[in-house]
This record gives C-alpha cells, structure tokens and sequence, in this order.
C-alpha cells in the first residue's frame, strides 16, 4: 500500500503529506442532504461491526475502516 501512496505522490509532484482529520457533518439545502453523513446500523448487526459514512449527496462515494488505512470505494 505504503508503495502505491509514494507512486501517487510522485505523479502529482506532492512536496508533503499530512493527515486530515474529519468528523461527520449533515446539512440540508433544498431537500437535499449534503456532508459526510454516517449510515445508520441496520437491525441486528453488532454495534463494534464496520462502520460506514457516505460522502453526500449521491452515495457514490463511502468511506470505510480500519480508519487508519483511508479506505474509501467509489
């Protein structure tokens, strides 16, 4: 993984990295929700399972844990 940052890095010519901290957010504008908003557990699942949060609005774009990996699915 570490390999495939570093190439990234390299094709934008990135001169330093950090780490960004979120936290999830929910505004509605025009009936429409906006933010990165968390998805509500479904009945039944265990409350430590995977947590999930949608980049709004469209759902096209998910992030997901082990948060210290930054994994996301589009």
């Amino acid at each position: 993984m570490q390999e495939i940052v570093q190439m990234l890095e390299r094709e934008i010519d990135a001169k330093e990295s950090a780490e960004v901290l979120v936290k999830p957010f929910s505004r509605s504008f025009y009936g429409y929700r906006f933010g990165l908003i968390l998805r509500e557990q479904e009945e039944g699942k265990n409350a430590t399972e995977e947590i999930l949060a949608d980049a709004m609005p469209g759902s096209t774009l998910m992030f997901y844990g082990p948060w210290s990996h930054c994994n996301y699915e589009s």
